[in-house]
């Protein structure tokens, strides 16, 4: 039998000591390829090439790996709240004294315009918010009135404190303070300034539309008039005409028109 015996693989090979003569792993699947993935498979035997094997490939893509290892392991060294030196942004002069007020209305109310305060109304305004702020305990609330106090005092209330000097003169009208202790003069004029912040102002457009709703009955003839109470401080008017059905719904946060059949 003739020798057929390769270079660097066999008994003798494997028992050997290491030499230079021997191919390392990825050599020897060039020649022996594990796969038979071939590039052809109507070629001829003589033309045929194996495609780079697996070990191969394998061998390449080790540094890449090896070099993401020591990137995640010094990463995992550095401390995880340490944020990169492009992300440290000073913060704004504005947000280290942000006020109570500023924080609980948010940035939404922060380009609306300022609600000015007449001088003689403030007395009466000051007196009701120094009411209000002397009956709480907390100190943060506290300190939210005292900062409308301040801005009242100006004649200037921001929008982000318009929350606040709402609750005030809603307390004070609804529950008769005003005409008790200041006379109609005053709760008139207290009246006046709730009606230009926001939540008198949506008071005044609820009204108009429903006053509108009304003014389209004009010329019917009235059949029928009814009121129902539908929760806690929510009641409903329904008007019956010979065209239509009208029904308004009423509450602390104004008038809506409900629902409205016409006749066909």
């Amino acid at each position: 039998m003739a020798n057929t015996a390769v270079p660097g693989v066999g008994l003798a090979a494997a028992t050997a000591p290491e030499s230079p003569a021997t191919e390392p792993a990825a050599g020897s699947l060039a020649v022996f390829p594990s796969s038979r993935d071939w590039e052809s498979a109507v070629a001829p035997a003589a033309e045929l090439r194996p495609r780079a094997p697996l070990a191969a490939a394998a061998s390449a893509a080790e540094p890449a790996a090896a070099e993401t290892a020591v990137a995640a392991e010094r990463a995992a060294e550095s401390p995880a709240t340490e944020p990169p030196a492009a992300a440290v942004t000073e913060p704004p002069a504005a947000a280290a004294t942000e006020s109570p007020a500023a924080h609980a209305a948010g940035a939404t109310t922060a380009t609306a315009a300022a609600l000015e305060i007449a001088e003689e109304e403030r007395a009466v305004v000051l007196e009701e918010i120094a009411a209000v702020a002397g009956a709480l305990h907390d100190p943060r609330a506290r300190a939210l009135y005292e900062e409308l106090a301040a801005a009242a005092a100006r004649g200037e209330v921001p929008a982000a404190l318009a929350g606040p000097l709402q609750r005030v003169l809603e307390m004070s009208l609804s529950t008769g303070r005003a005409r008790r202790l200041h006379g109609p003069q005053h709760e008139a004029a207290l009246l006046r300034l709730f009606f230009r912040t926001p939540a008198g102002a949506a008071l005044r457009r609820s009204a108009e539309g429903a006053n509108r709703a009304l003014a389209a009955l004009a010329g019917h003839r009235l059949e029928g008039v009814s009121v129902a109470a539908q929760a806690p401080g929510v009641f409903r008017l329904q008007l019956d005409t010979d065209r239509c059905r009208l029904a308004l719904e009423v509450s602390r946060d104004g008038v809506e028109v409900a629902s409205l059949e016409v006749e066909v």
